[in-house]
């Protein structure tokens, strides 16, 4: 027993000490998050041009990600009697063009990295312009679905199929040359190994953040206007956006 008394005083006396600890951590994590948003504010244009216009893109390109199927299946393809196996089957179609998407998207991935190997001279200077000509095709693909919405465009499943196929690569590249730009920031301060990390951090918070809202604010956005095509063009004027900025800036 007098064992056992003596290492219960130890152990409370230490739990104590571990508390003291955890009462100041709240503190201590606050003023983290303050630097780390210092580090991020006082860094580079070129890596706040990165964040902002990955913020702005992933609007479009999740929108995509999570309304193409439903759009096409149920608002584009024809379902006069509302049939659930007319929409399985439309949904099939739909699912057949992400999949043509999917092939081109590794092939433009193959490609782009093949260059990239072979002729990092000819493409390193030019991986704005990848970028920036990228999302302008994306801004594209997602602002013609309202041509879709209408009826400008013929619901056929060719084109569909197409629109789908097209949005693969392009989004592929779009999302791929962020890392290979930040990655070429982070060798210029490799001294500082708390920079990569900072610096990825930021890039999935601007991937983050926008999947939060378009998750939150899309279902109603295209309830309120009968179609996910608002969702699109919200996120194609995002895409926009950041390859105007992206194409402005001029080079890296």
């Amino acid at each position: 027993m007098l064992w056992k008394s003596r290492d219960t005083a130890r152990y409370e006396a230490l739990g104590t000490a571990q508390d003291a600890d955890q009462v100041e951590q709240p503190g201590h994590s606050f003023s983290g998050w303050t630097q780390y948003y210092q580090d991020i504010r006082t860094d580079s244009s070129a890596f706040r041009t990165i964040i902002g216009a990955m913020a702005l893109s992933w609007f479009g390109w999740f929108s995509l990600c999570i309304y193409r199927s439903h759009f096409i299946a149920a608002q584009i393809l024809p379902n006069p009697s509302d049939d659930s196996q007319v929409y399985e089957r439309n949904l099939n179609i739909a699912a057949r063009g992400i999949f043509y998407g999917s092939i081109l998207s590794a092939m433009a991935s193959a490609l782009f990295s093949i260059i990239g190997v072979r002729f990092p001279h000819v493409l390193n200077p030019r991986l704005w312009l990848v970028w920036g000509c990228s999302l302008l095709g994306l801004a594209l693909i997602l602002l013609l679905s309202i041509l879709f919405a209408v009826g400008v465009f013929t619901s056929t499943i060719t084109a569909v199929q197409t629109w789908l196929a097209f949005a693969g690569p392009l989004g592929a590249l779009a999302m791929t040359v962020p890392f290979a730009l930040t990655g070429r920031i982070a060798q210029r301060v490799a001294d500082d190994s708390s920079k990569p990390g900072t610096y990825m951090g930021a890039l999935n918070l601007s991937i983050c953040l926008p999947q939060i809202f378009v998750a939150l604010l899309g279902g109603p956005l295209n309830s309120l206007f009968g179609s996910d095509a608002a969702s699109f063009v919200i996120g194609g004027v995002g895409v926009l956006g950041a390859a105007a900025v992206l194409l402005r800036k001029g080079s890296w």
